[in-house]
């Protein structure tokens, strides 16, 4: 099965002057910012897939430092008020450009929370900024980060693969919204490792044939039949089902010995804002056309799996769309003893959208 982390990434240092960042031009434009350009290459870097294939960290994007969070209890302005909306869960002190300031964290409670934080001064006699959470129809997260110096307000959008949206803020800690950005199918796939060069600009170029499968009614299939590895890997106790939906008799390890195989497409519905999860990997048959978990476990697979053949060699073809937590696409050579990537694709990138800019933005207090 896939190796399924939570990457570290580390931070680069930007050789890039704080200068660059400056906030509050007064040219109209729509030049793309540096800054959005920097955290554009961030969150490729993030999505690019390499192996062991592992997801991206949920905020990729460099973090300001913001101090520990503590109760409100005994501040009278942030007395919950009965009949808010949002939450409050907590202060914490943090540096905006510069600026001492307090970070309230707040919430809007419910199946698809959105998280956020209001801007209060140190002595909370003014709120510099809110969150407006009502405004968003999916969960969304709120975080500062760091670029050149200078801090960004970030919003993601709480989906399978996020939207950032990049705000820099105004001399009085009003936001200003400089860019978006969005996942987008890369297409032509970029290779990003090749042990076999000609398979792999094959693949992209469309010049592998597809292996004919024998389409049969779907059949529910025990996870006790997947072998132990297999339903461990794939939370078989934890709603998951299984089923075979086609067979068929290839050279699957190329060895000159055909053997009968099926593909397994295993499902389990997620509640709430969760997105439902599937992962298909071919298995081994046995005489009755049942898999055996007695029989060679194939770990390779993804969200889509099928059966490519090059200069007459089988190869099985992998991946995750555009849809999933973390897009990829693999192309692996199978034997006996395992299997061994052969292409890894990037599959998405990040199309970043500037915001124009409008001569003398408004900075009210």
């Amino acid at each position: 099965m896939r190796c399924i982390m939570c990457a570290v990434l580390a931070i680069r240092v930007l050789a890039i002057s704080p200068d660059a960042f400056a906030a509050g031009s007064d040219k109209a434009t729509t030049q793309t910012p540096p800054v959005c350009l920097i955290a554009q290459q961030d969150l490729d870097e993030a999505i690019t897939p390499r192996l062991p294939l592992e997801e991206p960290k949920v905020q990729p994007l460099p973090l300001a430092s913001v101090g520990s969070s503590r109760s409100i209890d005994g501040i009278p302005q942030l007395r919950q008020d009965p009949d808010a909306l949002n939450t409050r869960d907590g202060v914490a002190d943090a540096v905006i450009n510069g600026k001492d300031v307090r970070l309230v964290f707040v919430h809007e409670p419910g199946m698809c929370p959105a998280v956020g934080f209001e801007i209060w001064t140190p002595n909370f006699a003014k709120r510099l900024y809110a969150s407006d959470l009502d405004s968003h129809s999916a969960a969304m997260d709120e975080d500062l980060a760091s670029y050149g110096g200078r801090s960004y307000l970030v919003v993601r959008s709480d989906g399978p693969l996020p939207t950032f949206r990049l705000s820099e803020f105004m001399p009085r800690t009003k936001p200003r919204l400089l860019c978006e950005l969005t996942p987008v199918a890369t297409t032509p796939e970029d290779i990003e490792q090749a042990k076999d060069p000609a398979l792999c600009n094959a693949v992209v170029q469309g010049q592998v044939e597809a292996v004919p499968m024998e389409t049969t009614e779907p059949v529910t299939i025990d996870a006790d039949l997947l072998g132990t590895d297999v339903a461990k890997d794939m939370g078989a106790s934890e709603g998951w089902t299984y089923t075979m939906k086609d067979k068929a008799s290839v050279d699957l390890f190329n060895d000159g010995h055909p053997v009968r195989m099926g593909t397994v497409d295993g499902y389990r519905q997620m509640g709430g804002c969760g997105k439902d999860e599937k992962f298909e990997w071919p298995v081994l048959l046995d005489a009755h056309d049942l898999p055996d978990p007695a029989l060679t476990q194939i770990s390779a697979g993804g969200d889509r799996a099928s059966l490519i053949r090059f200069h007459g060699a089988i190869y099985l073809d992998g991946g995750a769309s555009l849809g999933s937590n973390f897009p990829y696409h693999v192309v692996y050579k199978m034997t006996r003893k395992g299997s061994a990537a052969m292409c890894v694709f990037r599959t998405t990138h990040y199309e970043v959208k500037p915001q124009p800019e409008t001569k003398g933005s408004d900075d009210p207090a």
